[in-house]
């Protein structure tokens, strides 16, 4: 059976530093949806990403966290927290954290292609792939090269992004890498190499991809 997850891109209230949004999101947002019986009605698994930095040296980021949920198993997977009446409790601390009209919500597949057992320095990889987000492989002769540990390959249902429920919402690619690195300095090193990130895309020079840091935290 697939395991699809939701992908939530979130962007820090203006006004907030990316400090004081990844305290408050880790130590208050996370533990306060965690503790909703509707929460855990639809998701079996949560981990927060919290955003670093562009990889690329292309300036700020273009959003600050990423939260993954990963749902149990239904019928229609849009039918979930956002629907339910537990969400009512965490809007309010949304209002307050995000900057609602930047973030955007996505449904995707996710597809292990490799992995050791065992995580490390984390690089989120946002690119396209044709209309499905199909054929995603492992970058050629990068485990050994880079120190992979684990890559995974979410492919994002694109017609069903939302802004966190409200209303629709629209996102520039289709797939979503989580790559693990055995060091930050390999990260930097793969993450600057164009042979490995055209592994990774089928864009062009004109919608490079999004290569970003990240520091994963597991809240269930």
């Amino acid at each position: 059976m697939p395991v699809i997850k939701r992908h939530s891109f979130l962007k820090r209230h203006r006004g907030m530093s990316r400090s004081a949004f990844s305290r408050h999101y880790l130590e208050h947002h996370g533990p306060l949806a965690a503790s909703l019986a509707g929460f855990r009605q639809y998701a079996f698994r949560y981990l927060q990403n919290h955003i670093d930095e562009d990889l690329t040296g292309a300036g700020d980021p273009p959003f600050d966290g990423l939260t993954m949920t990963f749902q149990l198993p239904r019928e229609d997977y849009r039918q979930g927290f956002f629907q339910h009446p537990d969400y009512a409790n965490v809007r309010p601390d949304e209002e307050y954290l995000f900057d609602l009209s930047a973030t955007v919500s996505v449904l995707g597949e996710e597809n292990i292609l490799f992995g050791r057992g065992m995580k490390g320095e984390k690089a989120i990889i946002a690119s396209s792939r044709g209309p499905a987000g199909a054929n995603c492989d492992l970058p050629r002769d990068a485990v050994e090269k880079y120190g992979l540990r684990q890559v995974i390959c979410n492919q994002l249902d694109t017609s069903t992004a939302s802004a966190l429920g409200f209303g629709t919402s629209a996102i520039s690619f289709n797939c979503l890498w989580e790559i693990y690195f055995a060091s930050s300095n390999a990260r930097r090193a793969a993450c600057c190499d164009h042979d490995f990130l055209a592994q990774l895309s089928l864009q062009t020079q004109d919608a490079q991809p999004l290569v970003l840091a990240a520091r994963e935290f597991t809240i269930f």
